[in-house]
């Protein structure tokens, strides 16, 4: 039987130490952050509401994209923009 010792678990102990609490709230952060990343797209031909929300709505300039970009962001570009 082995018990491990380094992070105070042993086969008494509830598994829900700190460490493996630590480890779910970091998970889960990095789960939360990728959702909530956006696409933002670029086509300097086009036109519309220059949002980026959309290739409908696309921003024409990437200084707008790369300015209104968050953590995590992709940056779509049209090809030839």
């Amino acid at each position: 039987m082995a018990i491990i010792t380094s992070c105070g678990l042993t086969p008494r102990h509830n598994p829900r130490t700190p460490l493996f609490s630590a480890v779910l709230t970091a998970g889960a952060l990095l789960l939360s952050a990728s959702v909530n990343a956006a696409v933002l797209y670029v086509d300097a031909g086009a036109t519309g509401a220059d949002s980026g929300a959309s290739w409908d709505d696309v921003y024409t300039d990437l200084n707008n994209a790369l300015t209104s970009a968050a953590v995590d962001d992709e940056i779509w570009v049209a090809e030839g923009s």
